[in-house]
């Protein structure tokens, strides 16, 4: 960057994330990564030029996520990488000095003045309440006073009170008690999180998710045959050891798809060669996990009980069109049975989350069946009004317009 010329005019949103500018096969966490590129993809719709400073220290290659390559082809995105370092654990705190000099980098080449439509020149935007995030909210409190500073408030460590004493724990903790009062806007993923912050009830929102907006909505997934899907991460407490114990109980003519990566991959793979109605996908790429959603009707999520969180992947999937069966979760007001969600009481899924989850198939099928266009237009309609990339986008140019 060399001063202003490089930069242009703006409007610009600068956002830091963990997660989000690598392709999928890159990703460690596949939802977040989702939704990060979404929140870009939000951005540059309400019009905005992006700066995405990389936060995650992890050494990888240069690819951008094929979602974002096009902005990036146009001039419309610049990618921030903290410089490849061997160790990731030394990096996690070498960074922290790091990205205040980027932040004074970018206040000298980035447009001061409002645009010509009356727009802030720069918004900022933080995925996550970590050191790598509120030490450089921090430095832009400091550096523009006026621009907003947005918060995307999900899933840190702290976020579902996994408090400990180790040293990153703590590093990541106290910025966060010096920065709380400093977001101008903040979209957070529950209730909970929501409830510990002091701004005014006009800056902020639940925000789950984000789905696309579609114009034409793809069909509703076939009931027969029968296919359920489980979509993320491969590991115990996500509930693979029950997904491949129900594969192994499913009737004849009803198939089980997995897909993700993590450290139960080997196991899956196994599995899936020995079981015939389980099929194993390993990590597949955006537009072919998007076509098997749409061969599967019921998505399956027999993870272990989380404090206020509701997973991404249950309202993508309801927007598409499919039913859910959710181990105990605590979903959002306006999603109800009608909407396709049957989630399981605590007791049953503690006692026999299996023999539960068999016994809401043939019922949901029956839902799926009779469903008509109208009630899932209707759906749809209620989850693009409080999780579509189009509603972040109409906040985003209110936010940047004030």
């Amino acid at each position: 960057m060399n001063g202003r010329r490089g930069m242009g005019q703006g409007p610009w949103f600068v956002h830091l994330s963990l997660y989000g500018g690598e392709p999928v096969e890159q990703s460690r966490f596949l939802a977040s990564a989702k939704k990060n590129r979404r929140i870009l993809e939000a951005a540059a719709r309400a019009g905005h030029s992006l700066v995405l400073v990389d936060t995650s220290c992890v050494p990888k290659g240069p690819d951008l996520a094929p979602e974002l390559a096009p902005l990036a082809a146009d001039g419309r995105l610049r990618r921030i990488r903290f410089p490849t370092f061997g160790s990731p654990s030394l990096a996690r705190f070498l960074i922290l000095p790091w990205l205040p000099v980027t932040l004074l980098r970018l206040h000298g080449a980035l447009p001061r003045h409002r645009t010509v439509a009356g727009g802030q020149p720069v918004v900022f935007s933080f995925y996550n309440p970590l050191a790598s995030e509120t030490i450089p909210m921090m430095v832009a409190r400091l550096l523009r006073p006026r621009a907003p500073r947005i918060l995307f408030y999900d899933d840190a460590l702290f976020a579902r009170r996994k408090v400990d004493l180790r040293l990153r724990s703590l590093v990541d903790q106290l910025p966060w008690w010096l920065a709380r009062k400093l977001p101008t806007d903040v979209f957070a993923v529950n209730e909970r999180l929501l409830a510990t912050m002091d701004q005014p009830p006009s800056r902020v929102c639940l925000l789950p998710c984000l789905v696309e907006s579609d114009l034409d909505p793809p069909p509703p997934p076939p009931v027969e045959p029968l296919r359920l899907l489980y979509a993320g991460g491969l590991k115990a407490e996500k509930g693979i050891p029950l997904l491949l114990e129900l594969a192994a109980a499913l009737p004849p003519g009803v198939e089980l798809h997995i897909s993700g990566k993590g450290p139960m991959q080997a196991a899956c793979a196994e599995a899936a060669a020995s079981t015939p109605q389980l099929r194993f996908h390993g990590c597949l790429m955006e537009d072919a996990f998007s076509a098997l959603q749409g061969r599967c009707a019921i998505l399956i999520s027999l993870h272990a009980e989380m404090d206020g969180v509701f997973p991404f992947k249950l309202i993508d999937a309801l927007h598409r069109g499919m039913a859910v069966v959710s181990g105990p979760v605590c979903a959002p007001a306006w999603l109800t049975e009608a909407d396709g969600i049957r989630i399981i009481p605590q007791e049953p899924f503690c006692q026999q989350p299996v023999a539960a989850t068999l016994a809401l198939l043939d019922p949901l099928v029956g839902f799926l069946r009779q469903r008509s266009a109208a009630q899932l237009a209707e759906t749809r309609r209620r989850i693009d009004q409080h999780c579509s990339v189009s509603m972040l986008s109409d906040r985003l140019r209110l936010i940047s317009h004030r």
